[in-house]
């Protein structure tokens, strides 16, 4: 009597052969793909209207800030400020404070050379102009956004459409940077000495 076995038969065990584990593709988001592409070339994993995406122009730590505040304003001879301080990472965090200080210093010394300039007795009462504040930040942020803007829309155009060495965010980064030493001249501006502003302004340029 034959005995009962199994009607299913074991696989073969596979001997020479490689299997081929099939890769999902990842959907397509039209302009806002994952494979989004920031303004210095690179490939950020979100979006264009995501938080994250904007994270990455704002990675930098105090440090690093610090020391491109100091190679803008120190300038080393023979070294490229973008390629030896900005390109490994251009950031828009340096440059947004740099500016915003600069029109609050401007704003503040206009008041108080106003002031210093106010002579006792002269019925002259002194009003602060607080309307300076926002015309500051009009100025200097249009500065520290159009010009470099302008540069390489100029640059990329001369070129053909190919672009200049240095991408959009690297440009307006070496701008922002450049402003850190009218900070301090801005500040010395207050001062009631026409000769020494005209200094001052001479040597922060």
């Amino acid at each position: 009597m034959d005995e009962p076995h199994d009607s299913q038969e074991a696989p073969e065990p596979l001997s020479g052969s490689s299997v081929t584990v099939p890769v999902p593709e990842l959907p397509e988001d039209g302009d806002d793909a994952d494979t989004a592409e920031l303004l210095a070339g690179h490939r950020q994993p979100r979006g264009f209207w995501t938080f994250e995406y904007y994270q990455a122009f704002f990675d930098v730590d105090t440090r690093q800030v610090l020391e491109r505040i100091k190679a803008s304003v120190l300038p080393v001879p023979g070294k490229n400020f973008v390629r030896h301080r900005l390109r490994n990472n251009p950031d828009l965090y340096g440059p947004f404070w740099i500016c915003a200080t600069l029109a609050l210093a401007l704003a503040i010394s206009g008041d108080l050379s106003q002031l210093g300039s106010a002579r006792v007795g002269s019925g002259h009462r002194y009003r602060p102009h607080f309307h300076h504040v926002p015309v500051a930040l009009t100025l200097v942020f249009g500065y520290a956004g159009l010009v470099p803007l302008a540069l390489w829309g100029g640059l990329r155009w001369a070129r053909g459409g190919s672009g200049g060495s240095f991408s959009l965010l690297e440009t307006l980064c070496a701008y922002g940077y450049s402003l850190a030493a009218l900070v301090p001249a801005a500040v010395l501006w207050a001062a009631p000495l026409s000769w020494l502003r005209w200094a001052v302004l001479a040597l922060g340029y």
